[in-house]
């Protein structure tokens, strides 16, 4: 059995009080590190989930993941197929740049979230 901290879910108004007059349960929460979600908030932050790696949430997680890597590849491919046709005009080589540079960067945002799922340090944003 792992390790529970306890932290309390009741609600609360804007000014911390218990608006709702109940002292509601006490939940246990699971004391893990969070894994932090391939989507943002509605504000563009991130979103976090502590959880087992088989839950619902996680599973999703997972799946969009492997959907990213797929359009990745397809894109790449998509570039590589561009740039291998000698009579590609300019605004075909700049679609093609544009949607490689896309897959590079969602695929290093999903080795950032899977590096900080195994607990590897990265260097700083920006890093040659």
């Amino acid at each position: 059995m792992k390790p529970y901290a306890t932290r309390s879910t009741r609600p609360s108004g804007p000014d911390g009080n218990d608006d709702l007059g109940s002292t509601g349960p006490e939940v246990s929460l699971p004391h893990r590190n969070l894994r932090r979600l391939p989507w943002t908030n509605e504000r563009g932050n991130p979103c976090y989930l502590s959880t087992d790696e088989d839950g619902f949430v996680s599973a999703l997680a997972d799946n969009l993941e492997e959907a990213q890597v797929h359009n990745c590849r397809g894109a790449l491919a998509d570039a590589q197929s561009i740039l291998n046709n000698p009579t590609a005009g300019p605004l075909a080589l700049r679609v093609a740049l544009k949607g490689a540079l896309d897959a590079l960067g969602t695929a290093l945002d999903i080795a950032q979230r899977r590096g900080e799922r195994l607990g590897v340090a990265a260097g700083p944003e920006g890093e040659d």
